[in-house]
């Protein structure tokens, strides 16, 4: 058996795999989703902290942030595919949910650094 036939189902588990590392190593090394949402909901982004990351980088960087999402969205954007294909819908409205929340945090993000950059 050669190297090159590898099986469908060991292939969409490799991306299973990698897709989930995608979206999970960066929450929980930054936790992007709690942050925005606790900074919505009243606690200034400098007050948030982390165990393991200082926040004032991001405030310094805004890109990094915008990085950190979009390889979050596009990690469950390939568990979303898998799971249409797969024919998980409750899955799939789950991924669904999740990567509408990753855009709306994707374009305040986006929305806030564009008006650091202007002032």
């Amino acid at each position: 058996m050669s190297k090159t036939a590898v099986p469908a189902s060991r292939r969409e588990k490799i991306w299973l795999w990698i897709s989930l590392a995608m979206f999970l190593v960066p929450e929980i090394l930054f936790s992007t989703s709690p942050a925005l949402w606790m900074s919505l909901n009243g606690k200034s982004f400098s007050e948030i902290n982390s165990l393991l990351i200082n926040y004032r980088v991001f405030w310094d960087h805004p890109m990094y942030s915008l990085i950190i999402i979009a390889i979050e969205f596009i990690g469950v954007f390939i568990l979303f595919i898998l799971s249409i294909k797969k024919r998980k819908i409750l899955l799939a409205i789950l991924l669904c949910a999740i990567l509408a929340w990753l855009f709306f945090i994707f374009v305040v993000g986006y929305i806030l650094t564009n008006a650091k950059l202007i002032m």
